[in-house]
């Protein structure tokens, strides 16, 4: 099971390495804001379904996800409260549908990236708001249901969320995520198949 996680982690890292080292060349401004680029790592758990797929879906859980990313400040102020998180994570979405006795799995993973508009609450920072789109590209699927074709390569999804901040200079992060898909995972299928998963997310910011 290692394996399969290896290689999206080991990815993860990469990213985030290379977004750290392009920041510090864009952001050098001093007089931008007293706030730097910050970095860190996300950890979670989901719940997902596709949307309108079967009549007897049943929702996988948990989903991992697991990633890196990277928290820059977009406001000229001597503390900011607006800022761009793009993060590049491991996902694992999709369903269980049950048919009698037999239950197939239609599950998803792909290698998303979340690219989130974020907004902290006051000058303690210890609540904030995000927004974003979601793009995923399919690393690997579960379907022994052919009848309703392949699944698209390509996962298109709007992602809202909230949370909490704590800890020394606000390192850690809890926070929920709602991701609704806006493309059908099974473009062959009549029917619309959007996905849709509910996110539970640590971060640890650096």
């Amino acid at each position: 099971m290692m394996k399969n996680y290896f290689l999206p982690l080991l990815i993860c890292l990469m990213v985030t390495f290379g977004l750290k080292c392009s920041a510090q060349l864009l952001w050098n401004d001093k007089d931008y804001c007293s706030d730097r680029t910050r970095f860190g790592l996300i950890a979670g758990a989901q719940a997902s379904v596709v949307a309108k797929l079967h009549g007897g879906s049943e929702i996988r859980l948990p989903g991992l996800v697991i990633g890196g990313l990277a928290q820059i400040p977009l406001q000229r102020k001597t503390r900011c409260n607006l800022f761009f998180a793009p993060s590049l994570i491991y996902s694992q979405e999709g369903e269980n549908s049950k048919t009698g006795t037999t239950k197939v799995n239609f599950h998803h993973d792909y290698l998303a990236a979340p690219l989130m508009f974020k907004a902290y609450v006051g000058t303690s920072r210890l609540l904030f708001f995000e927004l974003g789109p979601k793009v995923g590209y399919l690393l690997s699927q579960a379907n022994k249901m052919l009848d309703i074709g392949e699944p698209d390569l390509f996962d298109l999804a709007v992602s809202a969320g909230g949370g909490l901040s704590f800890g020394s200079n606000n390192s850690f992060e809890l926070s929920g995520r709602l991701n609704w898909g806006i493309t059908d995972r099974y473009p062959e299928s009549k029917d619309t198949n959007n996905g849709v998963a509910a996110t539970v997310l640590l971060t640890y910011l650096f």
